[in-house]
């Protein structure tokens, strides 16, 4: 697995900064057009989008407290949970069926899931499960 940084990220005041530093063609252009479909469906979920720029995002900072090398606890996971739900029911059908799809395709991705021997085990099945899913 490759975990090389994708950005470089800088917060001045309420403006955060999100350079995309490894060249993947239309990264920030992605960012951007979520951002702006969250604003528009579920304004205050995620940050406002502020600004586009070749590679680079300019977005309104969230308030909270960063929650990186904390242990989370059943509050935070909740929380989490149904922000992640409200994120992906957020936006109309209707307007995902006019975003464009990744560069990656589902049947690229699950080839390439595919490559490796698929582990045995409770692992292995649910593997498995995923991989019939991404065929229907």
């Amino acid at each position: 697995m490759d975990l090389r940084n994708t950005h470089a990220v800088s917060v001045v005041g309420e403006v955060v900064t999100k350079r995309f530093t490894d060249g993947a063609q239309g990264a920030a252009e992605r960012e951007w057009l979520a951002l702006t479909l969250l604003a528009e469906h579920a304004p205050g979920l995620a940050p406002e989008p502020i600004a586009l720029e070749p590679g680079v995002v300019v977005m309104s900072r969230l308030e909270g407290t960063p929650l990186r090398g904390l242990t989370l606890g059943q509050a935070h996971l909740k929380g989490l949970a149904g922000a992640l739900g409200a994120m992906h029911e957020a936006v109309p059908a209707r307007v995902l069926d006019g975003v464009p799809e990744r560069p990656w395709q589902v049947v690229q991705l699950a080839a390439r899931v595919r490559e490796p021997r698929n582990p045995p085990g409770t692992f292995g099945r649910q593997v498995e499960r995923v991989l019939r899913a991404l065929d229907s």
